[in-house]
């Protein structure tokens, strides 16, 4: 199962249950246990590639897998590695001390940063880019999931940037370098693919401030 490809063509994934490098046949390994994934892999020159194994009880944990076919866990919880940027900035999900996933970052101490939610009690990082935007989804009080945007200070409704709108952002996916984020959400009761596109604005305009455009289509299945 291929699952990411970057800009250099290197593509990477899963083979038989374990991560698998598809362009050099590499088979990496795992940290103990029987199955391992790489999810997303960087754009370096020598590309970061993460994703998630298991140690020898069978949880997951969030990896790198390294240059030698090697994987070195970036946390001791359950957790997993969905993305990473050219400038080493790995987010996933991780299993925090009151027991439930939420998005954060993985540092190079093996500790992770958690994000706050949206009142409820997930969250998942899923995408990140070089400027270190980080989108995703977090729980709403109500438990139901909207599309977000993390920073330092927690989660951002997407939602709240498209007011008045019929739209109901579920699942932001990922983020690109000029902004635009993609995602699922509901739009008159269908679930539909869409993205955002921020319309210029003064830099000194902070993101969460910038008017959005949705384009949308609908999900094929």
């Amino acid at each position: 199962m291929a699952i990411a490809v970057n800009d250099a063509g290197t593509i990477v994934g899963r083979n038989d249950g374990e991560a698998y490098n598809f362009t050099t046949d590499k088979t990496f390994g795992g940290l103990g246990g029987n199955e391992s994934m790489a999810i997303a892999i960087s754009n370096n020159p020598t590309p970061v590639i993460v994703g998630t194994a298991q140690d020898a009880t069978g949880t997951n944990i969030a990896c790198i897998f390294n240059e030698t076919g090697d994987a070195d866990a970036l946390c001791e919880s359950e957790s997993w590695a969905y993305a990473v940027n050219d400038n080493g900035q790995i987010v996933g999900r991780a299993k925090n001390e009151q027991g439930f996933y939420n998005a954060c970052i993985f540092d190079e101490d093996g500790d992770e940063t958690f994000f706050e939610t949206l009142g409820g009690n997930y969250s998942i990082a899923f995408g990140n880019n070089n400027g270190g935007q980080i989108v995703g989804y977090a729980e709403i009080a109500s438990g139901a999931a909207h599309a977000c945007l993390f920073d330092g200070s927690g989660a951002h409704d997407l939602n709240d940037m498209i007011n008045g709108s019929d739209w109901t952002l579920r699942y932001a996916f990922d983020i690109n370098n000029h902004g635009q984020i993609v995602g699922v959400g509901i739009h008159d009761g269908v679930e539909r693919a869409f993205m955002l596109v921020e319309v210029p604005e003064p830099a000194t305009v902070i993101i969460l401030t910038l008017g959005l455009m949705i384009f949308p289509a609908k999900l094929k299945r």
